[in-house]
């Protein structure tokens, strides 16, 4: 989904099933990371392990980001491989609004 809120289907084929996240970031391509992913970033460490609960993060930023409109770049800190707290926040802010919860 872009910035306008148009959603852009593409083949399953069209990613390679072994792209992780972690890999993805490596090679510069726009991901949900995880906390711990960010660190081993961080730290250079290249291997992901297992993953459930990085996944889980990451598909919940997804589907946080997807819900406001969002754009992947307002929920970190790409400069310095870190979340940006302020912008997980605000979008928190937004879906309560949004979608009702106090």
């Amino acid at each position: 989904m872009n910035r306008e809120g148009e959603i852009r289907v593409a083949h399953s084929l069209a990613w390679p099933l072994e792209v992780t996240n972690l890999q993805k970031a490596l090679d510069k391509i726009p991901t949900y990371l995880a906390p711990e992913d960010i660190d081993k970033i961080s730290k250079g460490e290249l291997s992901d392990g297992p993953g459930d609960i990085s996944e889980a993060f990451s598909i919940g930023l997804s589907v946080l980001s997807a819900g406001n409109l969002s754009d992947y770049e307002e929920l970190y800190d790409l400069q310095n491989n870190a979340l940006n707290f302020g912008g997980l926040n605000e979008a928190l802010k937004l879906w309560a609004h949004n979608y009702g919860y106090s």
